[in-house]
């Protein structure tokens, strides 16, 4: 869906470039001028950035489409410590709610496969060779018929995910239509 998404704005905007990156220190590059948006946990608090809320952010398994456990409704935080786990790096601000979480509840866990490379993790996930816990809604925006999400029963304590950018910074028709966009693609996930 990210990419239907890219392509249609792409179709509007021919002209504007894009780049794409995986960070940890999203605000960082809004602040120095490095990237003109950002998508990343908030809201935050800065007297420079401006924070959307787009969405309430879900942990969820990620499991090959044809794995055995595929098949579950749901899963438990519980059952992670008897589950082969690829997950992203521990500085990755997903994996450190899960890890903070799992801390809290008493559920120790190990990692088969760590990677700071969200493409080499679903790579993994779709060659079975683990599961992995992430976030819902880039999973879904990923569009992968391969990968298939659990949800987890037990309540947590969700987080807002956000897009920021300097609140400075002049946001013209390219940047509001990139912005509209992207609410739209998620309030279209988040229907299903």
């Amino acid at each position: 869906m990210i990419n239907s998404m890219l392509v249609n704005y792409h179709e509007i905007h021919p002209n504007v470039s894009i780049s794409i990156r995986n960070t940890t220190e999203v605000v960082e590059q809004i602040l120095l001028g490095e990237s003109d948006f950002g998508i990343t946990i908030g809201p935050i608090k800065n007297k420079n950035i401006i924070s959307i809320p787009l969405y309430e952010d879900e942990l969820v398994l990620i499991v090959q489409k044809n794995s055995p456990i595929a098949k579950q409704k749901y899963i438990s935080f519980a059952d992670l410590p008897n589950l082969k786990l690829v997950m992203m790096s521990n500085d990755h601000p997903c994996r450190k709610k899960i890890d903070s979480h799992c801390k809290e509840i008493g559920v120790p866990f190990q990692i088969l496969i760590e990677t700071s490379n969200p493409s080499s993790l679903i790579q993994l996930i779709r060659n079975n060779v683990g599961v992995s816990v992430t976030s819902k809604i880039p999973i879904e925006m990923l569009g992968d018929e391969d990968i298939h999400w659990i949800p987890f029963h037990e309540v947590y304590k969700k987080d807002t995910l956000c897009l920021i950018y300097r609140k400075d910074k002049f946001i013209g028709n390219a940047g509001r239509d990139f912005i509209q966009l992207l609410n739209q693609t998620i309030k279209q996930l988040t229907k299903k």
